[in-house]
């Protein structure tokens, strides 16, 4: 092998391991780390509606995004660690409750916050990325 074809070669492998190495290749994330982000934005998304005062399009945005996956990720951590399943689903039902009565956006502000950790506690004790909210949430 010359001395060109050596430099050619390392050339290719650089220019290979770069494309390999871009946000281009990055493998999407599980599926279920797509869901539990998508469950988290629709928290995320649920807290700016209540904070303008829209608590029918934060129920909406909730139970759209967000209601079945808490259901399914407690009965996940059910098996693993039955007292985070147990918060989870409280404090799910204190949402609930607040959306459906549909006053004091202060207080049901306070309790999407509360369910946002209950969610990233939940996720933690199951080995899931900690859920964060994207910025610009509609």
């Amino acid at each position: 092998v010359t001395m060109i074809g050596k430099t050619t070669a390392i050339l290719l492998l650089v220019a290979l391991a770069a494309t390999a190495c871009t946000d281009d290749a990055a493998p999407a994330p599980p599926p279920e780390n797509r869901r539990l982000q998508t469950a988290s934005q629709g928290l995320c998304d649920a807290q700016i509606l209540v904070t303008e005062g829209r608590i029918r399009d934060a129920a909406s945005v909730f139970e759209a995004d967000t209601h079945d996956y808490l259901h399914q990720l407690a009965d996940r951590l059910q098996e693993v660690d039955p007292e985070t399943a147990a918060q989870l689903l409280e404090a799910k039902q204190r949402v609930e409750r607040a959306l459906a009565e549909g006053r004091d956006p202060p207080g049901t502000q306070d309790l999407l916050v509360r369910l946002q950790r209950a969610l990233g506690d939940a996720a933690a004790a199951v080995d899931l990325p900690a859920p964060l909210c994207r910025e610009g949430a509609s």
